[in-house]
């Protein structure tokens, strides 16, 4: 077993040695480093800079139903020698979740977060004795700055580079990091951890709203409607170039009334969001598609997206649309190659309701949800589209909507993904299962200060 240290520089009212108190405080209210520093101010997308980490809260809520192997201890920064609820000679773990572009949190590449850090932190982080830990899986934004930027402060700041974890929601920051340190003959390395703790939201949710979503159930409803089945369901939330061309194909293939869709009036397109000629271009539709096409009313075939506060729709699981449709085709955030490769929570809710999925993302968006332990639906979905080019990968998710689509009996074809759908749910809603992403921590934690029992 592991001991980890969270140590947090906000002190809470009335705050006790309990486990349990701590992280129910956790899920109440906001928790974390920097939170109440001066330099904790809005970004340009309106949010703070300076958040709780997902991540931590996923490795808390593993270990409130599991193993105590990690203490949370909340504390005043102030009163660092006078603590008597945690042992200090301990190695301890700082994180501090982030927010929207690095940017904003580097305070545009100058000294940013690590400026904000306290003497006690900076002291321990260069003496060998803490981990920083920077979160920003919320959003997984990246600029080809920030491994700079990481090297200079840590040389700034005489910290030892291995000292860094950063994980991000872009799946692909450890491939892009090592080609950086490669390219600039570097010894020590920061250490880089892609991460889907955008789960724990959908997990959250599916446990506070009482769902009991069961595979034979599910099939039984589907037997005893199977008129009433749609192809498929594609929720749309914001708009974006990549779900504005879906939602184009959809339609130039007739299949929009095959689906459930919820999708803004592309009349409501700022320019900055436009799909350019070359994207339509390269996508394959005609050219003057969408402007023949922009002046079609929203389709809200699940309610008006403008309607639901984004909060409530980043958590809210549409169990009853996934039950009535065969697939669901899930726009991501992201999907152009000159983006991050983002897993949002957006891929987790039909995971939840054991629905199989199509990935409407980045290319290679199913190779990386396979190596955090989900599984995929090769041999009943064609999944050939996940390697496609940016241009291709549209009209390919069309071709495999037809393929089902042509399926003679599709409760049958459901039936048969059962282990498939069972697993994922059972790894998603496994809260004493730790994800693969939090053994990375607590391995690293564990080999970075060559103790057994740090």
């Amino acid at each position: 077993m592991v001991d980890i240290n969270f140590i947090f520089d906000e002190e809470l009212p009335e705050c006790n040695t309990s486990s349990e108190y701590i992280i129910r405080q956790l899920f109440k209210n906001e928790l974390g480093n920097l939170l109440s520093s001066p330099d904790n101010i809005r970004t340009l997308g309106g949010n703070m800079t300076f958040r709780s980490s997902l991540v931590a809260r996923q490795l808390f809520m593993h270990n409130n139903n599991a193993s105590r192997d990690v203490n949370m201890v909340a504390i005043n920064a102030t009163q660092w020698n006078s603590l008597t609820q945690v042992d200090t000679s301990k190695k301890y773990i700082i994180h501090i979740g982030v927010a929207d572009s690095p940017v904003d949190w580097t305070d545009n590449f100058k000294q940013g977060t690590f400026k904000s850090l306290n003497s006690n932190y900076l002291h321990d982080l260069q003496n060998n004795k803490a981990l920083l830990l920077i979160d920003q899986t919320l959003e997984g934004n990246h600029e080809k700055n920030l491994w700079e930027w990481f090297h200079i402060q840590c040389q700034l700041y005489k910290i030892n580079p291995a000292a860094i974890i950063y994980m991000s929601g872009n799946q692909r920051i450890s491939e892009e990091y090592d080609i950086w340190h490669q390219k600039h003959h570097l010894s020590s390395k920061i250490k880089t951890i892609p991460s889907i703790a955008l789960s724990t939201v959908i997990k959250e949710t599916y446990y506070s709203d009482n769902l009991n979503i069961i595979f034979e159930n599910v099939l039984a409803y589907k037997k005893n409607n199977i008129t009433m089945i749609s192809l498929y369901d594609c929720i749309n939330f914001a708009l974006r170039p990549h779900r504005t061309i879906n939602f184009l194909h959809l339609k130039y293939a007739n299949l929009i009334n095959d689906g459930k869709i919820s999708m803004e009036s592309l009349q409501k397109i700022p320019s900055w969001l436009t799909p350019t000629l070359r994207q339509l271009y390269t996508s394959g539709l005609p050219i003057n598609y969408l402007k023949n096409n922009k002046n079609d009313p929203a389709t809200w075939t699940m309610g008006d997206p403008s309607k639901i506060p984004f909060g409530n729709a980043v958590s809210r699981i549409q169990h009853e649309v996934y039950k009535n449709t065969w697939v669901s085709l899930i726009p991501e955030t992201t999907y152009y190659d000159d983006y991050p490769a983002f897993i949002s929570e957006k891929t987790f809710k039909p995971i939840a309701c054991l629905q199989p999925f199509i990935i409407l993302g980045s290319k290679g968006i199913l190779k990386y949800l396979r190596a955090q332990g989900y599984k995929t639906f090769d041999g009943f979905i064609d999944e050939s589209y996940d390697e496609c080019d940016d241009g291709q990968r549209f009209m390919a998710i069309i071709n495999s909507l037809k393929k089902i689509q042509s399926i003679p009996n599709k409760l049958e074809w459901y039936a048969s993904m059962k282990d498939i759908l069972k697993h994922n749910q059972q790894l998603l809603l496994n809260t004493s299962f730790m994800s693969l992403e939090n053994k990375i921590i607590v391995n690293y934690y564990k080999n970075s200060f060559k103790e057994p029992n740090v």
